[in-house]
């Protein structure tokens, strides 16, 4: 899941003006497990794979500690109670949806090599919980990982 959070996935911040952190993830190849769970499904349902950090996610995971992100692409959607202390950033995102509303709580952790993410998403009804653990594996990215 990449930030486009799923939130919600995410980068490092070396970029100037922006928030600096304890430990700033650094972008490049990353393993990537992720753990679902959802209201009805009786297994959570858990994979692993290989995802690429850009510039583009620094900008996108910057502009939620900012308050900015989700404005041009998503005028549905709004961030709610950013909370930042040292390598953890809290905030929820809640999206008008067709029939009601979504909301999103979602919180992560950073170090220099791995992040970790776990949100909670309500609508309609269910209940999505989604959980990863990641770890950098290299600098760079393969074209497949950048998808």
């Amino acid at each position: 899941m990449k930030l486009r959070v799923t939130a919600v996935a995410l980068g490092q911040f070396a970029l100037a003006g922006t928030p600096a952190w304890a430990a700033e993830p650094r972008p490049g190849t990353y393993s990537v497990t992720t753990e679902i769970t959802a209201t009805g499904m009786p297994v959570p349902q858990k994979s692993t794979e290989e995802i690429c950090l850009t510039e583009e996610d620094v900008r996108e995971l910057t502009g939620i500690v900012l308050g900015t992100a989700f404005t041009e692409e998503d005028d549905d959607c709004r961030i709610d109670n950013t909370k930042r202390v040292g390598d953890r950033l809290s905030f929820d995102r809640v999206c008008d949806e067709v029939g009601g509303k979504s909301v999103t709580k979602a919180d992560l952790t950073f170090g220099g090599d791995w992040y970790r993410v776990s949100s909670t998403t309500q609508i309609d009804g269910e209940v999505i919980g989604v959980k990863q653990d990641a770890r950098w594996l290299r600098s760079g990215c393969a074209k497949q990982d950048r998808d």
